[in-house]
This record gives C-alpha cells, structure tokens and sequence, in this order.
C-alpha cells in the first residue's frame, strides 16, 4: 500500500477486522471473512512512480496478461502487468517521460487526461497511431503553475478506445502542489480509488462490442470488488476518486458519513463543501476528506445514474471499517485556493456545438446508431473550431438526445457559468461536465499558453468511438 501520511495500526487491520465479531460483519453483509471475493478483499493500492529531483522517466507496456479481478486471476489487457496501472506522481515544472510499449494486436495511444500540457508530438496528442509492436516515448513539461490534484491516462485511438479502457487499460496521474500544504490537508493519509466497471467471463475480459457499455459488469476499485478499507474515529483521509469507466454516472456516498469536496477533475475549489454524496460521471475526478465516526462496518455505495434501465438501487462499492484507537478530529479546512473567475473577462469569441444522436436513441446497445457533433462524425483530417492563442471564449453545449453526454476537452480546463441556460456558480474549474438530456452547458475558457490541435468529445466511450467527437485547432 502505498500512502501519503501513516496509516496507523493497519499491518494488523486483517486480525482486527475479523475480531470485529459476526454481529457487526453480519449487519454490512460481510459474513465472517475478509478475503472472499464476495464479501469484501483487502484495499490494495496501485504500484506508485514518482519523480526525484524534476525527473520521472518511466515506460508503459500495453500488452495482454493476467491480473487480478474480483479476487481472481483474468487474462486482460493492461499496463505494466497491473490491473490498474502504475500511478505517476510528478510535481508542477517536472519533466515526465514516458515509453509506451505497444505489445496489444491493434494499435494504441495515451491520454494525459485533464493534463494542461502541449498537445504537439511528442506530448499529448491523441491522433498519434502507435501500431503493435512500435514503441513511442511521450515527453511532458508539467508548467510551473500547473494545478496540483487528481488526473489519469487511458487509451485515445479513436474507434478503439471504449474497449480498451474497458478491458483495463488506465492509470492514475497525480500532481502535488499548493492544496497539499493547506492545513487540514497537509501531510493526510491519501486512498487512491480507481472505479472501473468490467465483467470476467470463462476468465477473460471480453471484448467489448461497439458502442456499448452502459452498465456492464461489476465496479471494481483497484481491481478488487468491495474491497476493506479501515480508518480510525476522529482521522481524516483524503481520498482520490476516479471514474475511469468507459460510461458510468454514479452518486458515491458513506453510510452515516459525510464526504468534504475538495478538488473536482483536478482543480482545488475556492472553498470545502461538506456533502452527503457525491455525484462522479465516467472520467472526472473528485478528491474529498472522510473522517472516521463511530465504530462499525459501513458500506461505501453507488448508485447507477443512466443506465438502460434508468436509476439503478444502491450497491456496495467498498466496505468502510472504523477501529482502533480514537483521535481528536482536526478541524476540516474551509478557505482553499482562489481561482479566476471568468466571468470577470471579456469574451473575445462565442461558440455553439450540439451533441446529437442519429437514429433510435432508445436502443440499448446504440448499435446502429450515429454519434456526432453539428451533423458530423469525427474525422482526423477535417478541423472543426478554430481559435486563437490569448482569447478568453464562450461555448454553448447542447444536446438534442434524451440521454447526458459528459462533455470533455483536452489541454484547457473551463469554469461552467450556465446549465440548461439558467446562471451557475461553479465552485472551480473542470474538465468533464454531463450535459443534461435535452439540455446545455455554457462555459468559459482562456487559451494561454499551447497552440495546437486537440479535441472535444463525449466521454462515453462508444459515443467518442462512434463519431461525437471534434477538433479545435489554436494558432
């Protein structure tokens, strides 16, 4: 496990855990063991590679291999021989270097997802080929005054993306800066939850059919289904959520505690919000502090928000155990870091860009169906938004379908001043917002510091995959 901060008592947390009688494993659902995978697995976090001294040079073989789902051994396809992949952790001006290795049979790419970074090759373009058998070294400045917080990478080849996130290849970036000396952050155990959505059939993976995905398969954090997580009464944890399916909306909540919202997709808010859920749509990110209540076992649910058969029941997604000796709660933070309100800038350009679905929205696979933007389906030769280096724009989403489409684009992050046409306060900056069914976003974004070409898109997957996505070139 690997933690920023101590966890304390926790080498004994298996003995503890069952000590804790069948009473009390009996009321969460537990039975009376710790390591079946269907009562609950150990937590395990994902191997972590950090840089030293400015520097992370790493590699990312993409290859097909056995890993751990669910408690079990499943071929899959992977980073690095780990379901998830490692975490790269960097800091604001490093260098990061990474070699992605292409051992699948179709060719691959990476997404630095959320990442402000060049979109110019080597970096993060996404409309680079990396054929099987290549090998491509990705090189990344993380800017001085980059965001510290929660981000990922994943698979970007357009056509193949949605099945090979969904049969397992993604991992987590984190960036440290300013949020981590603020106290009552400061020096905080961390829990890194990557929440994939997979099924394991005859011990594989399958492949995943075209755009497809809504609602399949278990949720997993770290590859382990309802996994044990242990925290003291009265300690604070941060934890670092990422929705790395390929199309989930899910509410997460605690049974009988609070979640404090510190970060969304990457970027601190302004001020802590203390909530009873949280709302986390297919690649966003939201950071938040738990403390621990009473002692007992508490399921840590999901409920599934779009889905064919519309809003789902809760599920347990991880059990949430606390023990141990007590400890004086610290004083959750309030005041956080600024950010620059938009709104306060004049607007040099302003968009409008409509989600739609041709053909039977109802379909529950959407074969058959055609995902676009404006009327048309991606293609990597034509530009479809031009912008300039320095403008502050304004963009409309809207969506003509009945189902939400999280909107997402690259490099630039973007404040939300509208839903649905109506003012919004957005409480920091994002990278993934769902556009309402019949709905719209508007928001605001300056473009400062790359030029080049990047995209926008729905982030579910099959709908990227099937043509709803653009580019914007900036020059």
């Amino acid at each position: 496990m690997t933690t920023r901060g101590h966890f304390p008592d926790f080498a004994m947390s298996r003995r503890k855990f069952l000590g804790l009688g069948a009473g009390a494993l009996a009321a969460a659902g537990l039975g009376s063991s710790a390591h079946s995978t269907s009562t609950g697995s150990y937590f395990y976090e994902p191997e972590v590679r950090s840089s030293v001294n400015g520097l992370l040079r790493t590699s990312l073989r993409a290859s097909e291999g056995t890993a751990i789902f669910q408690g079990d051994p499943a071929t899959a396809w992977i980073y690095e021989n780990s379901f998830t992949g490692p975490t790269l952790r960097v800091r604001p001006g490093d260098f990061l270097a990474v070699e992605l290795i292409n051992d699948l049979p179709e060719g691959t790419n990476i997404h630095v997802h959320g990442l402000h970074v060049s979109p110019l090759t080597p970096s993060d373009n996404v409309l680079l080929h990396i054929l099987p058998g290549q090998r491509f070294q990705y090189e990344y400045t993380i800017p001085r005054d980059h965001p510290g917080g929660t981000y990922f990478y994943h698979p970007h080849f357009h056509t193949l993306a949605a099945n090979q996130v969904f049969k397992g290849l993604t991992g987590m970036i984190i960036i440290d800066g300013d949020v981590d000396a603020i106290p009552g952050i400061a020096g905080l155990p961390e829990r890194q939850l990557v929440m994939q959505r997979n099924v394991v059939r005859d011990g594989a993976v399958p492949t995943l059919a075209p755009n497809a995905g809504v609602g399949i398969g278990n949720v997993m954090v770290n590859g382990a289904l309802t996994p044990i997580m242990f925290i003291r009464p009265g300690e604070t944890q941060r934890w670092r959520l990422l929705n790395a399916s390929v199309s989930s909306f899910w509410t997460i909540q605690i049974q009988d505690h609070d979640m404090t919202l510190i970060a969304q997709d990457g970027n601190t808010l302004a001020s802590a919000v203390t909530v009873p859920s949280v709302d986390i749509v297919t690649a966003q990110r939201r950071d938040v502090l738990v403390q621990g209540g009473r002692p007992g076992v508490y399921p840590v649910t999901y409920v599934d928000n779009q889905t064919p058969l519309g809003v789902q029941p809760p599920v347990t997604l991880a059990y949430l155990v606390v023990m141990g000796s007590a400890m004086d709660p610290q004083p959750l933070p309030t005041t956080l870091l600024p950010f620059v309100d938009l709104r306060d800038f004049q607007v040099n350009r302003e968009r409008a860009i409509e989600f739609q679905i041709i053909g039977d929205p109802a379909a529950t696979t959407f074969a058959g169906q055609g995902f676009v933007i404006d009327g048309k389906a991606f293609d990597e030769n034509r530009v479809d938004q031009f912008g300039r280096l320095g403008d502050t724009e304004e963009w409309t989403v809207s969506n003509s379908s009945g189902l939400a489409h999280p909107f997402h684009i690259h490099i630039n992050p973007y404040q939300v001043t509208k839903i649905n046409g109506q003012p919004h306060d957005a409480l920091s900056y994002e990278d993934v917002t769902a556009v309402p069914a019949n709905g719209s976003i508007t928001f605001r974004t300056r473009f400062l510091d790359f030029p080049g070409t990047w995209v926008f898109h729905c982030h579910i997957l099959g709908h990227e995959d099937g043509g709803m996505m653009g580019i914007l070139q900036v020059s």
